[in-house]
């Protein structure tokens, strides 16, 4: 027996990401002001940060996702051993029974890798790539189907709260207009992106520290 750890990748995606969030802080050369007066190119710098972090803790969920589900098939094609990520997911998308149980041919040519692939492709293409947004609902379909516990209520109420940043600062023409409905105050801006950073932290760990033991 041969215990492996394949998924760590996704640490390095994680701290790829934390890069990426401060990278982007610096080099837009955000400024704070304690009367929290901006002029238009600071306004517009600040929507920027939110609707870039938004797109960043985005596209970690669901590059982490698809990493978990590729390395799962990947070593279930190749040795033949199940794994904790792919039984649930299984177990979230379970085959059409009825339609199984009416296809003879099916059942006489049943292939379980085909199964477990139909799954797999099944959820990167309605769930992953169907994916927009990072709010309560979007990031249930993402994690729960791969096994993860309940999300802790703190990241999803950050999740929520910078949902909302960009939708009422920064969505769509809003990006481009430097009038809005209220002040920008950068610093719960800020402070709400550090904290998801860090709570994603928790989630890179639950995936990278999987083990899989292979049968020789």
């Amino acid at each position: 027996m041969n215990k492996i750890n394949p998924y760590l990748e996704i640490s390095n995606k994680y701290e790829s990401m934390k890069n990426n969030i401060k990278s982007l802080y610096s080099n837009l050369g955000i400024v704070k002001d304690i009367y929290g007066e901006y002029d238009d190119k600071q306004k517009l710098m600040q929507k920027t940060y939110i609707v870039f972090s938004h797109s960043e803790f985005e596209f970690f969920i669901e590059e982490i996702c698809e990493i978990c589900v590729d390395i799962s098939l990947k070593y279930f094609k190749e040795y033949k051993i199940s794994n904790e990520i792919l039984v649930s997911l299984c177990h979230h998308y379970p085959i059409d029974r009825e339609s199984f149980i009416k296809s003879p041919k099916y059942c006489e040519s049943f292939d379980p890798i085909r199964v477990i692939e139909d799954t797999v492709n099944f959820y990167k293409q309605n769930i992953i790539r169907d994916n927009h947004g990072i709010r309560k609902e979007h990031i249930s379909k993402l994690l729960s189907p791969l096994g993860y516990p309940k999300v802790p209520v703190t990241l999803l109420s950050n999740f929520e709260k910078l949902s909302n940043f960009r939708g009422e600062y920064a969505h769509k023409s809003a990006i481009y207009s430097t009038t809005i409905k209220k002040q920008i105050d950068i610093n719960d801006i800020e402070k709400t992106i550090a904290q998801i950073v860090e709570e994603l932290k928790t989630v890179s760990d639950f995936f990278s520290e999987k083990e899989l033991i292979l049968p020789y």
